[in-house]
């Protein structure tokens, strides 16, 4: 069991260093060749890096959007606050923190 769970753990390990890799270049990508993309997303702290305006849909329709900092800092809808309240720890809790200084 120890052996299952000390690969399992690589492998996330392995997974989350890919996925901010290729965030990485995505990022990199965007700047240097002013390229667009599309992300679709449930992570918060992804979003949060990676793009400038943010689209929050509910049951097939936008619900909020805007600037991306905006909209984290200051979400007016009630279903985008309770996303934001309910988003484990990650990079957004930079982004919301950031609200409260000057």
């Amino acid at each position: 069991m120890p052996v299952v769970q000390g690969a399992l753990l690589v492998t996330i390990g392995i997974v989350l260093i890919s996925s901010a890799l290729v965030n990485v270049l995505l990022v990199k990508l965007r700047r240097d060749r002013g390229l667009t993309f599309i992300v679709v997303s449930h992570d918060l702290a992804v979003i949060s890096q990676m793009c400038d305006t943010v689209h929050v849909f509910r049951d097939g329709g936008i619900v909020e959007a805007g600037p991306t900092r905006r909209v984290l800092r200051e979400p007016r809808h009630p279903y985008t606050i309770e996303l934001i309240e309910n988003h484990e720890r990650f990079g957004i809790d930079r982004v919301r923190e950031q609200r409260s200084r000057p």
